[in-house]
């Protein structure tokens, strides 16, 4: 049987209406930011979460007043606790670092005072000593070798500083072996990195300062757009948590950096802290949350995920797990 002219035609346009509307919605769909890190796991410090680092399978916890624990994070859904130590009164931690390979974990306390920023051994509980920082550390970063630790700090009282602990046998540790103990630029140093060779550090001086650390000394100083609290060297760049800029510095001469780019990120208030996990560029706003950057392309980043938070406080990165201090929501634990 032949079908009417006009059937087939209405036949036809209803077939390419659906062709166009399915077309869109895949289009629509394309442009939508893929989700980088999701939420797997939530832990209670049993205090307000200050301070989270990860390092290998391990997690240090600064809970203010429930002092600091360490835990086996090799399943962050199913954390075995290692190690916990609660300051007396009325002191109370507000930091840590860990040392994965020697199986330390470092502290720091408030208020301040000589003998509180403490070094345990979280797999016996033996006390080494204490950090020679005079104030409360800004932020901390240790590099860690089977028979030494470097811990390199920003202190509100002494600028940026550092300090080496050398092993001495299985159960002691020695400061200062050679010192590397100095101080550097006083005060207005905030959150840095540091290479092999150099640091990164911000100032409120409105630039990103590179020093030397080998030889303790300045080799350049570059202006920024924002007020740089934080800065994570990406290869030879220099990424700056710029307030709410994101700045990228081309550090390859490091005598001369040369800006590359510089973005807004949208409904941020403070960016404070900048981590680099692989081509990602995670930052933290202390007053709503996390963004998470590509810099798949320097010259031109882009804003992929953001994550609303209440009062978050620190970010930590490990084995593709992305750790998030939250005061009100204790760690939350993301995976990318």
């Amino acid at each position: 049987m032949k079908l009417p002219t006009t059937l087939i035609l209405s036949s036809l346009a209803l077939a390419l209406l659906v062709l166009f509307v399915a077309s869109c919605d895949e289009r629509n769909e394309a442009d939508l930011a893929p989700e980088i890190y999701k939420l797997i796991a939530t832990i209670d410090p049993e205090g307000d979460a200050l301070h989270a680092d990860a390092a290998g399978n391990y997690l240090a916890v600064a809970g203010a007043s429930s002092g600091v624990k360490v835990y086996n994070a090799a399943d962050p859904r199913n954390l075995e606790e290692l190690f916990s130590y609660v300051p007396p009164l009325p002191y109370y931690t507000v930091s840590c670092i860990l040392d994965p390979i020697n199986h330390l974990v470092a502290l720091a306390q408030n208020p301040s005072g000589p003998n509180l920023h403490k070094i345990f051994n979280f797999e016996n509980g033996a006390a080494l000593g204490v950090m020679r920082f005079t104030g409360i550390p800004i932020k901390l970063q240790m590099r860690s070798r089977a028979d030494s630790i470097v811990i390199w700090g920003t202190d509100p009282t002494d600028g940026f500083i550092a300090d080496l602990w050398c092993k001495a046998s299985e159960t002691e540790w020695t400061p200062g072996c050679p010192s590397v103990w100095f101080w550097f630029g006083g005060v207005g140093q905030r959150g840095f990195d540091v290479n092999e060779n150099h640091a990164a550090i911000a100032t409120n001086q409105y630039r990103v300062k590179i020093h030397d650390v080998a030889n303790n000394l300045e080799v350049s100083a570059t202006g920024t757009p924002g007020d740089p609290q934080d800065c994570a060297w990406f290869g030879n760049y220099i990424v700056v948590a710029d307030n709410f800029y994101l700045t990228i510095l081309d550090a390859t001469t490091a005598a001369s950096p040369t800006a590359v780019s510089s973005i807004i990120i949208p409904g941020a208030d403070r960016l404070n802290r900048v981590l680099m996990d692989g081509n990602h560029a995670v930052l933290l706003d202390d007053s709503d949350g996390i963004y998470v950057v590509s810099l798949s392309d320097t010259q031109h980043p882009v804003l992929q995920q953001t994550i609303s938070l209440p009062e978050p406080a620190s970010i930590s990165i490990s084995n593709g797990n992305l750790f998030v201090a939250d005061q009100q929501l204790g760690v939350l634990v993301y995976k990318r």
